[in-house]
């Protein structure tokens, strides 16, 4: 586990950002995350999914919250009274799926931005042919962790050579995440790891932000799970892209400041 932690180290509440599929701390959404809430009382961790620090030593799927989870019991984190988590894209699906199968009693709240519920429904979406460019960013990043775990005398899943080549998000899922973790299938992982169905099992108040013309993640894909979950209170924004915002946005939660302190401020107060 690793990542990058600013803020007061004496704090007693720890809020975790957790990098979208093909990122990792040093994104940049990650980064002015973490510059917005800045503050005494808060410490702050930028985590690192498996192998996202491009260090070589694995991968990690959608579904995949250890590190998460690891981070909250950390012994640097023993004195830490409450916890938030903030996931960006993939990242809100790990997060919510946390807070749905597995919540850490220290756990007090989570929010998503931008993030898939859906799987099968996101893959299908980015893996259309007009969102050649959003895919390829994300497989940039996906294919620099594969190269540095390939650099390591371990098995792969899948020769490098042919994991270089990939051009779409449901081979990566083939050729990489069944393999390496046992599906059958990418459908089967879809399924299987999709949080959507277990979002009504959320018991601590969370926080679901979209945007309507965001061109990755659909809106459509996921109202009809965030609609049957009544602990998430969810956002539809007429402005921004994917994990892309107006500086200036009001999420209309009667919070002030840049959107994640309106979000952890919402957060605290209901939890």
């Amino acid at each position: 586990m690793t990542g990058r932690l600013s803020g007061d180290p004496e704090a007693k509440t720890l809020l975790i950002l957790v990098h979208g599929l093909g990122g990792s701390a040093i994104s940049t959404y990650m980064q002015t995350g973490a510059a917005a809430i800045e503050r005494e009382d808060l410490l702050c961790l930028r985590l690192n999914m498996r192998g996202a620090d491009r260090s070589g030593v694995g991968i990690y799927h959608a579904g995949l919250y250890d590190e998460i989870r690891a981070a909250i019991a950390d012994p640097l984190f023993a004195h830490i009274e409450r916890v938030f988590v903030f996931g960006y894209s993939m990242g809100g699906h790990t997060a919510m799926r946390l807070a749905a199968l597995d919540p850490p009693p220290k756990l007090k709240g989570v929010a998503s931005f931008c993030s898939p519920v859906d799987l099968a429904a996101g893959c299908l979406a980015i893996d259309e042919p007009a969102k050649s460019v959003y895919r390829r960013h994300v497989l940039k990043g996906l294919k620099e962790i594969y190269t540095a775990m390939a650099s390591r005398p371990r098995a792969l899943p899948a020769p490098l050579e042919e994991v270089l080549r990939i051009d779409r998000i449901r081979d990566w899922d083939e050729l990489v995440i069944t393999r390496e973790f046992g599906f059958e299938s990418p459908e089967d992982y879809w399924l299987s790891v999709g949080v959507g169905p277990h979002l009504p099992q959320i018991e601590i108040p969370a926080l679901s932000v979209l945007t309507r013309h965001d061109p990755m993640v659909l809106k459509g894909t996921l109202m009809p799970y965030l609609d049957a979950a009544p602990n998430i209170r969810t956002i539809c924004l007429a402005d921004g892209g994917h994990v892309g915002f107006p500086s200036n946005l009001d999420l209309g939660l009667g919070m002030e400041g840049p959107l994640e302190v309106q979000a952890l401020d919402w957060l605290m107060a209901h939890s």
